[in-house]
């Protein structure tokens, strides 16, 4: 939905195909530039502040893990880039970004959630925060497939919800 403010069409509320939103910039590329990977940077920086505080197998194996599969799918949707995608290979394609939207989601979810007791109040709330924006991050960069991003939504957002609200802590 679109209003014509100031002599310019200004989006009103985004939806199908006007996401993601290109911002200006200040300075000229000669390029054109995809930035992908805030759940992975995220995942670092979770480890690294919890790492020597919880296990070994939390920090850094799991991880590692999960950045080195990200990547590989980074991969291969760099690969296709330049391809002609026939209609066959658009719903294979569709279909795996579901099962990796569904597994991604489940295997984010359950480092986070196992890392969680290892560390003090602000490391918990480290570790919640992190969750929040990894999904906030996953289900903007599904937006173009919703229900590859509902699906991680449903799958991090229900243990996110049900292991907090089992805590007794009243500030989570």
């Amino acid at each position: 939905v679109y209003r014509v403010i100031a002599g310019f069409a200004r989006p009103l509320r985004h939806g199908r195909g006007s996401a993601p939103l290109e911002l200006p910039l200040p300075f000229k590329l000669d390029k054109p530039v995809l930035a992908v990977g805030g759940h992975m940077k995220n995942t670092i920086a979770l480890a690294w502040t919890h790492y020597g505080k919880a296990p070994e197998t939390l920090t850094p194996a799991a991880p590692a893990g999960l950045v080195l599969v990200s990547l590989l799918r980074l991969l291969v949707w760099w690969r296709m880039r330049a391809e002609v995608i026939t209609d066959m290979v658009a719903a294979r394609t569709l279909r795996s970004t579901l099962v990796f939207a569904a597994a991604l989601g489940a295997a984010f979810t359950a480092w986070a959630l196992l890392l969680f007791p290892h560390g003090d109040a602000y490391m918990q709330m480290h570790v919640a925060f992190s969750m929040a924006v990894t999904l906030t991050v996953g289900s903007m960069c599904l937006t173009h497939m919703r229900s590859a991003a509902y699906v991680l939504i449903g799958i991090a957002t229900v243990p996110f919800v049900a292991f907090f609200a089992r805590l007794d802590q009243p500030v989570m």
